[in-house]
């Protein structure tokens, strides 16, 4: 995620820095400046919250609570509430900007007054918040009615294009399953995928990370190299469905029914994500008949349409769409002043 944010600003010739208030000040070629109080935010004149959860209540009372601080000790809710809710009212110079943000299951987790308040002063206070799911953007207009939240996308697709990479002589696809699927669940897909295709599956270790962090950038390429030269990706886990997309490789994703959102790991954003791209066939909702939905994904895929598959021109056209609400707010101010 941080990744496609230096490639933005970089693109854009915008200078940054990459922030944490958590944990390393580097992951593998990513280099972070920690800051741990406002005062340390104050010469900045925007500060940009990057996708997925981080202003979300959900997230600072659950993952927050369990890193470290910069300094080494426990990290708190009053940290996260400072840091990530109230930051303008100590620096009211700076720009706040929420890019790429995800706001499922925020609402039911403002379970205290003075959460639920800094929550609804900092979506009306916020510069911009560009939501990348329609869920999101609901549950922002539900517990602030005048915050205005625009639809943007997720940020990780600016990593790629969806134009098709050239693909490998030797028809194969890759998979990843840590998330809805049990191992041997996850076999079981496996083995009907290469029965129905007659190619060979060959499996992405997403999650499954032994080598050292420094390493994180060799890693990353290596999977995303051997993604693009596949002829489809089918996995349960969010983010590989858009990496995958975003380097010409359609993706199967597997999800359990909806339910209600309890952590970040839920499945509904896994939903929100194939209704924005008009692609319900290509997610297999988890039950007894997920066989059949396997074979009518595949068969949706069109792994040999002369043209640009639909899959394809749906998600650049989300792409391009949160890039236009990101140009609109860093490059066209620029520009006219």
């Amino acid at each position: 995620m941080d990744s496609s944010a230096q490639a933005y600003f970089n693109s854009r010739g915008i200078p940054h820095d990459l922030i944490v208030t958590q944990g390393r000040a580097h992951i593998g070629g990513l280099q972070y400046r920690r800051l741990s109080t406002p005062a340390d935010f104050a010469p900045y004149q925007s500060v940009v919250y990057w996708g997925d959860f981080l202003t979300n209540p959900l997230w600072g009372q659950r993952d927050y609570l369990t890193r470290r601080s910069t300094h080494g000790s426990p990290s708190t809710v009053e940290e996260w509430l400072t840091l990530y809710l109230r930051l303008k009212q100590f620096n009211p110079h700076q720009r706040i900007i929420v890019a790429g943000g995800c706001a499922l299951g925020g609402n039911a987790h403002c379970n205290s007054p003075v959460i639920r308040e800094a929550y609804q002063q900092f979506l009306l206070d916020a510069d911009a918040l560009i939501l990348r799911d329609p869920g999101s953007v609901e549950e922002v207009k539900s517990i602030q009615p005048h915050a205005t939240p625009r639809l943007g996308f997720d940020c990780a697709a600016l990593l790629g294009t969806p134009e098709r990479h050239r693909k490998s002589p030797i028809r194969y696809f890759v998979y990843a399953f840590q998330r809805t699927l049990s191992p041997n669940d996850a076999e079981r897909v496996v083995r009907e995928t290469e029965l129905l295709t007659g190619m060979k599956g060959i499996e992405v270790g997403w999650l499954r990370n032994r080598w050292p962090r420094k390493f994180f950038h060799i890693r990353l390429a290596a999977q995303l190299a051997l993604i693009a030269r596949a002829q489809f990706c089918i996995t349960d886990i969010y983010h590989l469905n858009i990496c995958a997309m975003g380097r010409g490789t359609p993706a199967i994703c597997i999800a359990d029914p909806l339910g209600p959102v309890t952590s970040t790991l839920n499945e509904s954003k896994k939903h929100l994500l194939y209704n924005m791209l008009r692609l319900p066939q290509h997610l297999i909702i988890w039950n007894s008949d997920w066989d059949k939905s396997l074979s009518a994904a595949i068969d949706a895929l069109q792994l040999d349409a002369p043209s640009p598959p639909a899959w394809a021109r749906s998600f650049l056209s989300q792409k391009q769409c949160l890039l236009h609400q990101l140009d609109q707010i860093f490059v066209t101010p620029a520009r006219s002043g």
